[in-house]
């Protein structure tokens, strides 16, 4: 009987154990081979539009939960430019303060906004002798962070006086 392996579905034919009735023998070979060969070959053509269609759900649906969250932790890493630059314009008011009699403006302090990131810009308001509200409001990107777009400090007698809590610790 012919071997029905196909190495590389190339019709290499073997002639029948017995010589009974080989022309039909090797016709229904034939075809056997055929279909076996044609299988193997289906078999490895590639990914079927199921198996694709599959992977892009499952990459969609990985994008979508870790797009968003990979987005918040960048805004929540780049609310540390305000912090460090709310800490450098209150060390500057300290020393202005220990020389003057009131608090400074940012132009007599010499610093200017945004920040050294650039994620925030800044403003000093109501200032005087007693104390100044500083606020950061988010450029680019960080102008969509929920919650903590604008972040304010209010120094009263000395004491720092944070709104929105939350968005200066994190």
């Amino acid at each position: 009987m012919a071997d029905l392996s196909c190495a590389v579905c190339t019709p290499v034919w073997r002639e029948a154990a017995d010589n009974s009735s080989v022309e039909s023998k090797i016709h229904s070979n034939r075809a056997l081979r055929m279909i076996h060969c044609s299988t193997l070959k289906r078999r490895h053509a590639g990914f079927t539009l199921i198996e694709l269609m599959i992977t892009v759900v499952v990459v969609g649906v990985l994008a979508a939960v870790a797009i968003p969250s990979y987005q918040s932790f960048v805004r929540r890493g780049h609310r540390s430019d305000a912090v460090d630059t709310a800490a450098r314009v209150m060390q500057a008011q300290e020393r202005w303060r220990s020389e003057n009699s009131s608090y400074a403006t940012l132009a007599q302090l010499n610093i200017s906004s945004p920040t050294v990131g650039g994620y925030y810009s800044f403003a000093l308001s109501s200032v005087d002798a007693t104390g100044y509200t500083l606020t950061f409001t988010g450029l680019g990107s960080q102008a969509s962070d929920s919650g903590c777009a604008t972040l304010a400090l209010t120094v009263t007698a000395g004491a720092a006086n944070y709104a929105q809590p939350a968005c200066w610790s994190r």
